[in-house]
C-alpha cells in the first residue's frame, strides 16, 4: 500500500496484445521519503490526475537495467487519498528518466514457448498440415496432398524467460520466431514442435525486449 502524490506524466502509448489493443503511460509519483516512476496501464490511467493524492494497493515493483520501478498489475486498486501528500522532490531528475530503460537485450536461454494455435488438420485423412516452403500461406497434408490456405494468425506466441531468477513473459509480434527458424532451418517445416524444439534447445539467445510491453522485438545468436 502506497499513499502518494502525482507529480508529473507522460505521453500515453498504445501497442498491441493478442489483437487487443493496450495502452500504457509512465506517472512519477512522490511522497515524503521521494519519488518513483509509476507504470500504469490500460483502464487505469484516467483515474490519475496531475497534483491529487492518491492510494495505491497491489502495486508491483520492477526490475529494469538494476533500476526499481513500479507498475501496476490486472489486480491493483487506485483510490482517492483523503490526506494531502506533500512530495520530497529532490530525486525527481532520475525518476524521470525512466523512459530511456524500456528497451534492453539480454543473452538468455527460453523457459517456455507458448503456441497460441493448434495446428491446422486435414479435413479428409486428419494428419497435421505443413507450410509450403516458400509460400507460407498455403498448407500442404503430407498425406494426401491437400491444400488449404492458411487463415492470418491474430494471437501472438509468447516467450518465457527468466530475469533476475523471476519467469517473465514475453509476446511476439510480426512472426519474429517464425522469420529466423526459416531462415536457419530451410529445408525443415514451421511447426509447433520444430519451433520449440529449436529455440529451447539451441540457446542462449540475444533478445531486445520492451519490458513496458511485455513484448520480443528481435532475436539473434
Amino acid at each position: 500500500r502506497i499513499e502518494a502524490v502525482v507529480s508529473d506524466e507522460n505521453e500515453l502509448i498504445p501497442f498491441t496484445q493478442n489483437d487487443k489493443q493496450r495502452q500504457y503511460k509512465i506517472f512519477i509519483i512522490g511522497d515524503n521519503s521521494g519519488t518513483s516512476p509509476l507504470l500504469v496501464y490500460d483502464e487505469l490511467i484516467d483515474n490519475l490526475q496531475i497534483s491529487e493524492s492518491y492510494i495505491f494497493t497491489q502495486i508491483k515493483c520492477k526490475k529494469i537495467h538494476n533500476k526499481i520501478i513500479l507498475t501496476t498489475t490486472a489486480n491493483s486498486i487506485i483510490d482517492k487519498a483523503t490526506n494531502i501528500v506533500i512530495p520530497d522532490l529532490n530525486d525527481m531528475n532520475k525518476s524521470m528518466s525512466l523512459k530511456q530503460i524500456d528497451i534492453e537485450q539480454i543473452a538468455c536461454c527460453f523457459d517456455e514457448i507458448s503456441h497460441s494455435q493448434k495446428e491446422p488438420i486435414c479435413s479428409t485423412c486428419k494428419q497435421n498440415m505443413m507450410p509450403v516452403i516458400g509460400k507460407e500461406h498455403l498448407l500442404k497434408c503430407l498425406n494426401c496432398s491437400k491444400f488449404i490456405l492458411l487463415k492470418p494468425n491474430p494471437i501472438q506466441p509468447s516467450i518465457i524467460i527468466q530475469i533476475d531468477n523471476q519467469k517473465t513473459t514475453f509476446y511476439t509480434k510480426n512472426d519474429i520466431l517464425q522469420k529466423y527458424f526459416q531462415q536457419h532451418n530451410p529445408q525443415l517445416p514451421i511447426t509447433n514442435e520444430n519451433l520449440s524444439e529449436y529455440y529451447l534447445i539451441n540457446g542462449p539467445w540475444l533478445l531486445t525486449l520492451s519490458h513496458f510491453r511485455h513484448e520480443l522485438i528481435n532475436i539473434n545468436k
